[in-house]
């Protein structure tokens, strides 16, 4: 076993260090799903351990700094905080689906457990074999250029991926129509109803018509108290006009809330 791990180039030793770490890692993080104890749910332990985390990735960011140069640390930073944000909305997804199922204790632990994994083998999957794919598509090469004898290389072909091109034109469709639709603000509005706690809410944005949507907005409270937040989301085309009672519900949940 020594003679073989002696025999290893370098790349494969820091293959086999880094899948070494990520499983030690990945059931650290996994063992709090396992437990009960009260102090898990407990806001200060939630908050340093995310400092963990992010410290973990800063210096892995530093050792691809160090290691591949600028560049892939700028990529590395860039889709590392991409990601944080993006799970961000996750977290109020989880929310959702545990309130609007009635998932509550330790059905919750179950079902991030095997959502983690599950996850994690899927993403797996999808990246293995979308590189093969991507190298299975090229599409026969077209055109022959010759670099400039001032430059470094020889004459080559430009060869066109037929996935990559057919994804991102749909991107751009994608895209483009994203920014010319304005459909789901004016047909869409949130409705807070604030039962039981002294506060109020104001929308605080609007949609092409003037008219508020209630994905941002302003809560003020006054003094403590104990209720309920009640969200509706309202699909209301061509009728919208601030009444929560018209349109279809699209989202209807109700949050406990305790001003402190």
């Amino acid at each position: 076993m020594m003679r073989t791990f002696v025999q290893m180039n370098p790349n494969q030793i820091l293959i086999l260090t880094f899948v070494v770490v990520f499983l030690f890692l990945l059931i650290l993080d996994l063992r709090s799903l396992f437990k009960h104890d009260d102090h898990v749910k407990n806001p200060k332990n939630a908050l340093v351990w995310s400092i963990v985390w992010i410290s973990t990735a800063m210096l892995f960011s530093l050792f691809v700094l160090f290691e591949k140069g600028f560049e892939k640390f700028s990529q590395f930073q860039s889709a590392y905080w991409i990601e944080q944000s993006l799970s961000v909305d996750n977290l109020f997804v989880f929310l959702m689906v545990f309130k609007f199922f009635k998932i509550d204790g330790i059905a919750q632990r179950k079902v991030l457990l095997w959502g983690i994994l599950g996850a994690i083998v899927l993403r797996a999957v999808f990246i293995f074999s979308g590189t093969w794919l991507i190298k299975l598509t090229y599409l026969p090469p077209f055109w022959e250029f010759v670099n400039p004898p001032d430059m470094e290389g020889g004459s080559g072909f430009t060869q066109i991926n037929l996935i990559l091109t057919v994804f991102g034109f749909l991107l751009i469709t994608g895209g483009i129509q994203a920014l010319k639709s304005k459909e789901e603000d004016v047909d869409h509005q949130f409705f807070y109803t604030i039962t039981g706690v002294n506060a109020s809410y104001m929308y605080t944005d609007s949609d092409a018509n003037s008219k508020p949507v209630g994905l941002s907005g302003r809560l003020t409270t006054t003094s403590l108290s104990t209720g309920s937040i009640q969200v509706v989301l309202k699909h209301q085309p061509g009728i919208k006009d601030g009444n929560s009672a018209t349109g279809s519900t699209d989202i209807d949940i109700l949050f406990p809330a305790q001003i402190r």
